[in-house]
């Protein structure tokens, strides 16, 4: 597995304990995290920013939210819309880390 961590966050060698100690719950967040919370992620990493209407399970994003994967953001001086944060990034390259693994 850590072939497929480390194609997606980098070098385990040249990682800081504290770098390391983020991977590590990463790993640990992508393994919990519902099949509405990964669809959300995809969808703000890919398409993002995202309006309230438009996100594709309230649940799964007020997870992301939660773990700091997601923020509410403005767009254009309006409110309502939702965003990848760089955590967020991050974790979406462990998720598909994960499912290449696990042949997904």
């Amino acid at each position: 597995m850590t072939e497929f961590l480390q194609g997606a966050v980098g070098r385990f060698d040249q990682m800081s304990k504290d770098e390391l100690r983020e991977v590590l719950e990463l790993v640990e967040i992508a393994l919990s995290l519902s099949g509405a919370a990964k669809d959300v992620l995809r969808q703000l990493r890919n398409s993002g920013p995202v309006e309230d209407g438009d996100v594709v399970s309230k649940a799964g994003r007020n997870d992301l939210i939660n773990c700091g994967a997601a923020v509410k953001i403005c767009v254009k001086g309006e409110q309502g819309y939702q965003a990848c944060t760089y955590r967020g990034w991050s974790l979406a390259k462990i998720v598909e880390a994960l499912a290449m693994e696990r042949g997904q």
